[in-house]
């Protein structure tokens, strides 16, 4: 730390890059991420030992690392996520959307669906898009996702790529546009939310 009278030191490290305050037992974390610059690398994350992030000389959390990507030198960082699991890449602030959605799994639960703040659905660590959730069934417990819809209205069951077919014919109500009709490819109409068949 730069004082008028000089430098006074400020943390210290071990043979790891184990930090702790100059003077104190209290471990703040070890720096795993450098930043190269035309003088040298710079400690640019310190991550703890649950790979809870923070930015160098900061308390800012910056979320944990869960998730990593296998390379032939060894596992890199690939996701962070906050305590929300609100995604981002690693070293940035981009932000990839929430996962919501998990599949159990016999190890436990793995990210399944993540949706950004207007309920855009991608895969989990991939930027396919799968359609935005824009139908809810209520339940006791909360809205559940029931169908979601791509950009052209081509209707899927949440969780599913089973194609519902797409909606043309919408109802005017007060508070705006309502689903009526879906049709499929050869023009099989249903209800939109029931299998009733009919053709055009």
């Amino acid at each position: 730390m730069q004082t008028k009278t000089g430098n006074y030191p400020l943390l210290a490290a071990d043979k790891d890059w184990e930090l702790s305050t100059f003077g104190s037992r209290q471990r703040l974390g070890t720096i795993h991420f450098w930043q190269q610059t035309k003088t040298g690398n710079y400690p640019l994350l310190t991550a703890d030992k649950d790979w809870e992030l923070s930015t160098f000389g900061s308390r800012q959390r910056l979320g944990t690392i869960h998730f990593w990507q296998q390379t032939k030198t060894g596992n890199y960082p690939l996701l962070a996520a906050d305590k929300d699991w609100e995604l981002s890449t690693f070293g940035s602030r981009q932000r990839l959307g929430t996962i919501h959605f998990w599949q159990q799994t016999k190890t436990g639960n793995y990210p399944l669906l993540a949706a950004d703040k207007d309920w855009e659905l991608s895969t989990f660590d991939s930027r396919q898009r799968l359609g935005t959730i824009h139908f809810w069934q209520q339940t006791k417990t909360g809205n559940y996702p029931l169908l979601a819809a791509d950009k052209d209205w081509e209707l899927s069951t949440f969780g599913s790529r089973q194609r519902l077919g797409t909606i043309h014919f919408w109802q005017q109500t007060k508070t705006g546009n309502y689903p009526l009709l879906a049709a499929d490819k050869d023009w099989e109409l249903s209800t939109f939310g029931s299998m009733d068949p009919g053709t055009v």
